[in-house]
């Protein structure tokens, strides 16, 4: 083959995060562009598309009860269904917004600034126990000392300690700090 082909410079690369793979990003001049990755888009849309599939369906069953509760407790269900698919949407639209993270230290989430330029200090990650389910968020420490979390669900919340740490590093490496070794407890 060609030994000398160019290379494909700002195609997504996905990122060392262990299996399944969660992000994917480019590194583009000046910046470093992250987004989730299909996968875990898919993922998530579908899951929550079948639980609201199984919501209309519940609703449907209600409504044909006997009796005038059927009815009135179909359209409850029948709504509950309706915000389900309003989240479904968000979350699926959510996917596609990219965590720029520019050479000036600046941190974009879409058009929102999540970090001013120069203002990150360090990077780590919080053990967030409350409830039934343990997930890991990201974290920045900013000058002056306060924590900001990386946006939430596709770059925070994660399930396994090695798919956070994998983000940290990353967008620690494109904004020049460092990485808090460990793991933190979230203050309750």
């Amino acid at each position: 083959m060609a030994e000398n082909a160019p290379q494909k410079d700002g195609l997504l690369r996905l990122l060392a995060v262990g299996p399944p793979k969660t992000f994917a990003g480019r590194r583009e001049p000046g910046r470093l562009v992250l987004l989730p990755a299909a996968r875990t888009v898919r993922k998530m849309a579908l899951g929550l598309s079948a639980f609201d599939a199984a919501v209309f369906a519940i609703a449907v069953g209600v409504y044909f009860l006997p009796g005038p509760v059927g009815g009135f407790f179909s359209a409850f269900v029948a709504l509950f269904g309706l915000v389900v698919a309003v989240i479904t949407f968000l979350l699926w639209r959510l996917g596609s917004v990219p965590l720029v993270v520019e050479a000036s230290g600046r941190v974009l989430h879409g058009r929102k600034e999540v970090i001013a330029p120069g203002q990150a200090r360090e990077l780590f990650v919080v053990r967030d126990s409350e409830g039934e389910v343990t997930s890991y968020d990201v974290c920045v420490r900013v000058e002056g000392g306060n924590r900001v979390e990386l946006p939430k669900p596709y770059f925070s919340c994660f399930f396994t300690p090695e798919e956070a740490v994998a983000l940290a590093r990353e967008v620690a490496g494109a904004l020049g700090a460092g990485v808090v070794e460990g793991i933190a407890e979230k203050a309750k």
